[in-house]
């Protein structure tokens, strides 16, 4: 898990920067001004305030993008999953389309050799 969960942190991370720039630049304010807790973005001393899911809703695609990291420390990595998503514009609900996830003896049941010993 320590791989999965740092990948999630990683993309966490990298959402909630998104959100701080794009609610910068439609809140005339510092991208640093702009806090998140609980999943709501807000702006202090004001009554500005966004969901996560609002703003995948009227921002489409200011969201999207793809995140790296790299483990400084052990890895438990046991497989790959995969998980596709749609995202309801009108919504921001999400909706889990596709879940895929692979072992890594997976690649044993290509080879009859590998699966036989």
């Amino acid at each position: 898990m320590l791989t999965s969960s740092r990948a999630l942190e990683w993309t966490i991370l990298d959402v909630v920067e998104r959100g701080r720039k794009v609610l910068a630049r439609d809140w005339n304010a510092a991208a640093h001004d702009v806090h998140f807790e609980s999943g709501i973005f807000s702006l202090p001393g004001t009554n500005r305030a966004m969901s996560v899911a609002e703003i995948a809703a009227s921002f489409p695609g200011a969201l999207d993008g793809e995140s790296r990291g790299v483990l400084t420390r052990g890895s438990y990595a046991n497989g790959c999953h995969a998980c596709e998503v749609e995202n309801d514009r009108e919504t921001g609900t999400v909706h889990v389309v596709a879940y895929t996830a692979m072992d890594v003896s997976a690649r044993c049941w290509t080879s009859p050799r590998c699966a036989a010993g």
